[in-house]
């Protein structure tokens, strides 16, 4: 990435954000990529963990507890996975709904959502309602969307697998009790803590939503899973929950609609300044220079009973190591009172100092002044699906077009075209003619 960006002459100080899926490759907090590209660059980047991805992780956790098994590449086994699997399942008869009040989505947003989105959006809305089918008001007719065909089962497409759930779970009646139990709480969950997150992330996608969305997700599965289920799905959360850092929250904090969020998030900000600024008094006094330490990002311990996304994690002050006094100019000595430094508590049950998000660290004072009257705007996504298009146009192009000029040229252009004609231009406009109207 940097020879590239040496390469096109990019200014590396541009750099502020870099986000990703949460493989351990990129997340690793000792040798993962974003790791040493912050290590290279010598300044930490604000990191933006997909949680599109994110939260699709419970769900394949509580499949498998509930008898589900990936037999191979693409394929699910289990009493409900070949179920699953099945193109062939029985005609959707009475089913309980699953009252949960399920978030609507507009019209604006389920335009750019892909077609396996928004159908599992109209099986969610079904289940919801108990009604298999949904009436569309723009073109004033039922839509009887239970005749459409689902997209195939992968262990790479989540949404699909959650689909087949919920349409298994609408015929379940045909099926032994053992079924009938299993497809309900896993459609409980899919529509109650899923989807319902999924939906609240597509609603809003920005950064600064991140640890919000993290906490809908505990809330929503602390109200409607069972005791055995919420080990599972609590255990994956915890595990994966990169975008509950102290620094996804501060930013989540100063960009809250309430006014006291907000300024609790800025004295955090000042809190944590004033720390480090007294670390490099003493770095100055003592004449030893420290090598610049680079933040680790590790996942906080969290708090699942907590009422709220700013009390989700484990936080506690640290008294700053340094010289009980200082002399003054005329040679007299004078008591020195460090500030209290602020600690959380890591998923490996360590304490980490907080640190201020790499994207606000520029701030002055008055600017933050400025958040406690007007929240922080950042229009940075949450979610890396733009990225994953972009790496799908680039590997196309690699295969299309040998130099390396020839291949940026035709990502850009494919890009600007999109941009350009998107919403305009429908695939129904270039149907092939019949042979008839030849």
């Amino acid at each position: 990435m940097l020879e590239y960006a040496k390469k096109w002459q990019i200014d590396l100080g541009m750099f502020k954000v870099i986000g990703g899926d949460q493989t351990s490759v990129n997340s690793g907090h000792n040798g993962g990529a974003f790791r040493e590209l912050e290590v290279m660059l010598k300044r930490t980047l604000q990191r933006s963990f997909c949680l599109l991805h994110q939260v699709e992780l419970p769900l394949r956790k509580l499949f498998l507890f509930y008898g589900g098994s990936f037999t191979a590449p693409g394929t699910f086994g289990g009493p409900i996975g070949e179920l699953i699997m099945s193109d062939n399942l029985p005609k959707v008869t009475k089913f309980k709904k699953i009252s949960c009040d399920f978030p609507r989505l507009s019209e604006e947003v389920l335009e750019k959502m892909s077609n396996d989105s928004v159908l599992m959006y109209k099986y969610c809305v079904a289940v919801d309602t108990g009604k298999p089918y949904l009436f569309n008001k723009a073109k004033n007719k039922i839509d009887r969307f239970v005749n459409n065909k689902i997209g195939p089962c992968s262990t790479a497409r989540w949404i699909t697998l959650g689909t087949r759930i919920l349409r298994v779970y609408m015929s379940s009646e045909s099926y032994n009790s053992h079924i009938q139990e299993t497809s309900e709480r896993l459609a409980t969950f899919i529509v109650s803590v899923y989807y319902k997150v999924f939906a609240n992330i597509k609603r809003k996608h920005r950064l600064t939503d991140a640890a919000i969305h993290i906490y809908d997700q505990i809330k929503f599965a602390r109200d409607v899973c069972q005791p055995e289920e919420k080990k599972v799905v609590f255990q994956s959360i915890q595990q994966n929950a990169y975008m509950a850092n102290p620094e996804s929250v501060i930013l989540a904090m100063i960009a809250d609609k309430d006014k006291n969020v907000r300024e609790r998030g800025v004295s955090i900000i000042q809190t944590v300044r004033a720390s480090e600024a007294f670390d490099k008094y003493i770095e100055v006094q003592s004449g030893v220079k420290r090598p610049k330490r680079i933040r680790k990002f590790i996942v906080p311990k969290l708090n699942f009973n907590c009422k709220g996304y700013t009390n989700m994690i484990i936080n506690k002050f640290e008294e700053v190591k340094g010289p009980g006094t200082i002399p003054t100019s005329d040679g007299v000595s004078v008591p020195l009172k460090p500030p209290k430094r602020l600690m959380f508590m890591t998923k490996l049950d360590t304490y980490e100092p907080v640190t201020v998000p790499p994207l606000v660290e520029d701030l002055s004072p008055e600017d933050l002044e400025r958040i406690k009257q007007h929240p922080f705007q950042c229009d940075i996504p949450c979610h890396s699906q733009a990225v994953e298009h972009t790496v799908a146009l680039v590997t196309k192009s690699t295969k299309q077009y040998r130099t390396e000029k020839t291949q940026l040229a035709a990502v850009l252009s494919t890009a600007a075209a999109r941009k350009e004609f998107k919403g305009k231009i429908s695939h129904k406009r270039f149907k092939l003619a019949k042979d008839k109207d030849v």
